[in-house]
């Protein structure tokens, strides 16, 4: 039996680690997905844009995976845990999608330079509204200090969000999944994404089912992939921080090991959800409360490049904003 103060994927839980992943299910069969007949056309200016938007089974626990459609024809994977079908026909697009509630945060976490991890907000930062108006900023300034982002150990990752629900002594027995939100965007893009594979794990424990980020095996990145990468890191310190966004500054290197999780409950139909989240920035709103801000950087688009830009990148910052109830989207545009 795992003890819920350790990390439920971790390598000590020898439980997890053992279990074969295998179902009498076949592949998932997906149709096309739904297409918006309107037209597209080129809107706006470049730079900065802001969108406001039951039974237990013990422990058993399985990865479930999803496959994009390059390996298609080949030999059926019994790691295929789920089956998705589609379908246009008027009788299954009448249906009335079930209920979303609004999310509300319980809890949160912070994790410091230092790798600890503190059950405060201490590492939320506070949106700088004067970055709208600059323009020709370099976001390669500093990527030789970059410092990144650490591969999880059993320590941190889904470790540091059960601690954090301990902590706060918020009650598991009526929650019906507790994961990331990265499973989630997963999950709901699937449908208008095929190229794009993923992995997750999955315990069930006592009634609750536990999802967690299984990241997949990467090749080698290129310097040009990982200024890429430093790029959306940069543009979030630099609408962040109130330093100056200068080369040889210690206190403006970039780290992205130090970032602020919240703890979001929901309920999906009937089902109850907790979520870990990170989240970039806050501000402050006219009746005094504080909201979340969602950062992201991406290349100007033109006429050939915002057909795209609509179907597949404003999907996904909407489905990431919604999912937490985050009300806005600053992007920036490089």
């Amino acid at each position: 039996m795992v003890d819920l103060e350790e990390d439920l994927f971790g390598p000590r839980n020898e439980e997890y680690q053992r279990t074969p992943a295998s179902s009498p299910l076949p592949p998932p069969n997906f149709s096309s997905p739904l297409r918006h007949p309107g037209n597209h056309s080129l809107r706006g200016n470049y730079g900065y844009s802001i969108w406001n938007v039951d039974k237990s089974f013990g422990g058993s626990s399985v990865p479930l995976k999803f496959q994009t459609g390059q390996n298609r024809g080949t030999q059926i994977n019994e790691r295929f845990v789920a089956e998705l079908k589609l379908s246009h026909d008027e009788e299954t697009l009448c249906h009335s999608c079930p209920p979303f509630q609004e999310p509300t945060e319980i809890a949160c976490y912070s994790r410091s330079a230092d790798g600890n991890v503190h059950y405060d907000d201490r590492c939320l930062r506070c949106f700088r509204y004067g970055v709208l108006e600059e323009t020709g900023t370099d976001l390669n300034i500093g990527f030789e200090m970059f410092v990144e982002k650490r591969e999880d150990t059993e320590s941190s990752g889904f470790g540091d969000l059960l601690s954090c629900l301990r902590d706060t002594n918020i009650p598991l027995s009526n929650i019906h999944f507790v994961t990331f939100r990265n499973n989630l965007n997963k999950i709901l893009g699937t449908v208008y994404n095929r190229s794009e594979a993923w992995e997750m794990g999955v315990h069930k424990r006592l009634g609750t089912v536990y999802l967690d980020v299984h990241k997949l095996p990467e090749g080698h990145q290129s310097e040009r992939q990982r200024r890429m990468c430093y790029w959306g890191y940069s543009f979030e310190q630099l609408a962040t921080d109130d330093c100056i966004h200068k080369a040889n500054e210690v206190d403006c290197v970039v780290d992205a090991n130090v970032e602020y999780c919240a703890l979001i409950k929901t309920k999906l139909g009937a089902h109850r959800i907790i979520m870990g989240a990170e989240i970039d920035c806050y501000d402050i709103s006219r009746d005094g409360k504080r909201r979340y801000i969602e950062l992201k950087t991406c290349r100007e688009i033109d006429s050939r490049t915002v057909n795209r830009f609509e179907k597949e990148k404003l999907l996904k910052f909407w489905i990431q904003s919604f999912l937490a109830g985050i009300p806005k989207i600053v992007c920036g545009f490089r």
